[in-house]
């Protein structure tokens, strides 16, 4: 099994007028806070159409129709929530990753330490594999929820559709 931190290559920006409904601070590994209405996003830099998933802020994810019916599982640890890309055609999904768990063996993760606020921060993670269980797309409250993670795994079919959106670690 291998744990993956997901990048995505292309972003996406929320439009200034939906600023008063979604935060990056909204997407903490928990089920969206308020009753969704479906925002208008613009594409950041030369976001293809062509591409299954796309960066938003720090702690989400926005993927096309495609993928959520390509990666099935991801319902198990998350909701999608229409939204539209300004001059992209098709149906997207923003994907809140609501399956946040402790699964970081502190002992073997290499740290790092701010130099503005002498914070320590994750610079490479390990996790415990007896705790991974059977998930398969989470976040961790050590990092306040922020970075995603994906796991590769060979007893799910399917799996081999999230490779295209990860970082090895």
């Amino acid at each position: 099994m291998i744990v993956y931190r997901v990048n995505c290559n292309q972003g996406l920006l929320y439009q200034p007028k939906n600023l008063d409904q979604v935060r990056d601070e909204m997407f903490c590994g928990r089920h969206f806070p308020e009753t969704w209405k479906q925002i208008d996003l613009l594409p950041r830099g030369d976001a293809a159409t062509e591409d299954d998933f796309f960066g938003l802020g720090l702690k989400a994810l926005v993927c096309s129709e495609k993928a959520v019916t390509y990666c099935g599982q991801l319902w198990d640890e998350g909701e999608f929530l229409p939204v539209k890309i300004k001059g992209m055609k098709g149906k997207y999904f923003l994907y809140n990753i609501t399956h946040c768990c402790s699964h970081l063996n502190p002992r073997k993760t290499r740290w790092q330490k701010d130099a503005r606020t002498g914070e320590r921060l994750i610079k490479s993670p390990a996790f415990y594999a007896e705790r991974l269980g059977e998930d398969c797309v989470f976040k961790i409250p050590e990092d306040g929820a922020t970075a995603i993670y994906a796991l590769e795994r060979d007893d799910v079919p399917g799996h081999e559709g999230l490779k295209t959106l990860a970082k090895r670690y």
